[in-house]
């Protein structure tokens, strides 16, 4: 009839317990503990690293082109436009007058050729006072282009348009 069946062990029935204690025993060289600073020289000499590197790629050419110098302009000159108590008719004329007068410090900013560190200290400025400032470090002949740029001039000629 049937073949006779090999005797094979039964298997024993164990607790879970019995179970999870050996499978942790493969695991006890294991830092369980919380997370502590072990790593921290590692992550310091990274962050070192890091900013030497990017302390040392900064040159002029990181300095902010002209166009965010107009851009700053542009931003500065909205905000105080609507803190100011300007009728609403001077309030439009002024304010469709601003994306000139931005083209036109963009393009003496380029044609004088601003020094890197003025075109950084104007971007920054958080305030009109502050860009003003910043506007002295110009040379006597780049604020005189500037100066003629909002009288209307041409800046390269000096005559006006």
């Amino acid at each position: 009839m049937h073949a006779p069946r090999s005797r094979r062990a039964q298997a024993r029935a164990r607790p879970g317990v019995a179970i999870a204690s050996e499978a942790r025993q493969d695991y006890t060289g294991l830092d369980t503990r919380a997370h502590g600073a072990e790593n921290l020289r590692v992550v310091r000499v990274a962050v070192l690293l890091a900013l030497m590197l990017t302390a040392c790629s900064r040159g002029s050419a990181d300095a902010p082109p002209c166009g965010a110098v107009g851009a700053k302009f542009l931003a500065l000159a909205k905000d105080r436009l609507e803190a100011s108590t300007l009728g609403e008719d001077k309030r439009r004329g002024v304010l469709e007058s601003l994306p000139a007068m931005r083209d036109s410090i963009v393009a003496v900013c380029a044609d004088s050729k601003w020094a890197p560190a003025v075109r950084k200290c104007l971007v920054d400025a958080n305030d009109h006072v502050a860009f003003e400032a910043c506007e002295q470090q110009l040379t006597d002949a780049q604020r005189r282009a500037l100066d003629g740029a909002s009288r209307g001039e041409d800046t390269s000629t000096g005559e006006s348009k």
